[in-house]
C-alpha cells in the first residue's frame, strides 16, 4: 500500500510537471532535461560504488593477534555505547576461572559415532560418559575429571560430533582447550580434513588419535599414519593409534543360515595416547597455557564485534521504521491534498 500510495504521489507530480513545462520556453525544458539527466546519472554512479562487489581475496588477513588491555579498552566504551556486552565478559570470567584452578583442559574432538564418549571412559573409567553403537549420543560438551601420572589435574571435554548442524560452540570450547584430541576412525574423508584444518588454523596444539587401530597390521597403520601427517601437517609423532572401546554390532551367521545381529564390547587400548598427552603436558605446558590465553582473546573479541553488530543492525532497523512511518504519513498527507 505505501508503495502503491507513493506511485500515486510521483505520477501526479510527474503529470504536473510536463503541464507546467509544456508551457514554459524551450531553454527552460532543455535546462530542466539536462538537470534531470545529470542528477540520475549521478545517482547511478553513486549506487554502483556502493554496491558493487569488493575484491575480497586481494586483502587476506594474517594471524590476529588481541590483547588484554586493548580488549578491555574497547570493551568499556562498547559498554558505554550502550552494546550488551555479557557474553564477552562471562567469556574472560570463564577464562579466569580456569586459570586459577590449575587444571589443563583437553578437548575430544571428531565426527558423529567416532567414538569420543567410548575414549572418555576409556581415560577415566569411572567417568560416566552415555556410549553405544547409535549415532550422535552426545549432544552438548560435557566435562570430566582426571589426574594425570604426573599428578596434573586434567578436564577432558567431551564434545558433540562436528557434523551435527551448528558447530560454533564445539569450535568455541575447543579454543578454550590447552590441547584438542582429533579423533578419527581411518584415514581422513573430506570432512575429517576440513574440521581438521580449522582447528590448525586457530594454532591450537592437536594430537590425532586413530581409532579402531586393532584392525590394521602394523604396516598399514604406519601407511595410515604417514597420510594424516602428510595431508595435515601435524607430526607422526602426534598420531597414535588406539582403540577406544565402547560397543560394536555384529551379524552372526545361524547354523539355519539365518542371521542374528548382536553387540559386543569392545577392548579399550589407550596407553599410547596417555603417554603422547603426558609428553605434552610435561614438555609444553606453559606454551599450551599462552597459546589459550591468546584464543580465549581473540574468542572474546569476536564475540565483542559481533554484539557491536547486532547492536548497529537493531539501530539501522529502528531508523528504517521511524523513516518508514514518517514516509506513510507524509503520503498519506500528499494523496488527501492532491484530492
Amino acid at each position: 500500500m505505501v508503495v502503491l500510495l507513493l506511485v500515486l504521489v510521483a505520477t501526479d507530480t510527474a503529470l504536473s510537471v510536463w503541464r507546467q513545462l509544456a508551457e514554459a520556453p524551450a531553454w527552460l525544458r532543455l535546462g530542466y532535461v539536462i538537470l534531470l539527466g545529470g542528477t540520475t546519472l549521478t545517482a547511478t554512479w553513486l549506487a554502483w560504488r556502493w554496491l558493487r562487489p569488493r575484491n575480497r581475496s586481494a586483502h587476506k588477513p594474517g594471524p590476529v593477534t588481541v590483547s588484554e588491555s586493548t580488549l578491555r579498552a574497547d570493551l568499556a566504551a562498547s559498554h558505554q555505547a550502550g552494546i550488551d556486552t555479557g557474553q564477552v565478559l562471562q567469556e574472560l570470567r570463564e577464562q579466569r576461572r580456569r586459570k586459577d584452578s590449575g587444571e589443563v583442559f583437553i578437548a575430544v574432538y571428531g565426527e558423529v559415532s567416532a567414538g569420543k564418549s567410548s575414549l572418555v571412559r576409556a581415560l577415566l573409567p569411572g567417568a560416566e560418559a552415555a556410549s553405544d553403537a547409535r549415532a550422535g549420543t552426545t549432544t552438548r560438551v560435557r566435562h570430566f575429571q582426571w589426574c594425570s601420572e604426573g599428578g596434573d589435574r586434567v578436564v577432558l571435554a567431551d564434545l558433540p560430533g562436528f557434523n551435527l548442524g551448528d558447530d560454533r560452540e564445539i569450535l568455541d570450547e575447543a579454543r578454550r582447550s590447552h590441547l584438542v584430541i582429533f579423533l578419527c576412525d581411518g584415514d581422513l574423508t573430506r570432512s575429517q580434513f576440513e574440521e581438521l584444518s580449522r582447528l590448525r588454523e586457530l594454532r591450537k596444539p592437536v594430537v590425532v588419535a586413530l581409532n579402531k587401530s586393532d584392525r590394521f597390521d602394523p604396516a598399514e597403520l604406519a601407511a595410515v599414519r604417514g597420510r594424516i601427517a602428510e595431508r595435515s601437517g601435524i607430526p607422526g609423532a602426534d598420531i597414535v593409534g588406539i582403540t577406544a572401546g565402547g560397543r560394536e554390532e555384529l551379524v552372526r551367521m545361524l547354523a539355519d543360515g539365518s542371521e542374528q545381529a548382536e553387540t559386543r564390547d569392545r577392548r579399550a587400548d589407550v596407553e599410547a595416547l596417555r603417554e603422547l598427552l603426558q609428553a605434552h603436558l610435561d614438555r609444553d605446558l606453559d606454551l599450551m597455557e599462552s597459546l589459550r590465553d591468546s584464543a580465549v582473546l581473540l574468542l572474546a573479541a569476536e564475540k565483542l564485534h559481533d554484539a557491536r553488530r547486532r547492536h548497529l543492525q537493531s539501530q539501522a532497523e529502528e531508523l528504517v521504521r521511524k523513516y518508514a512511518r514518517r514516509a506513510v504519513v507524509g503520503a498519506l498527507a500528499a494523496i488527501i491534498i492532491f484530492t
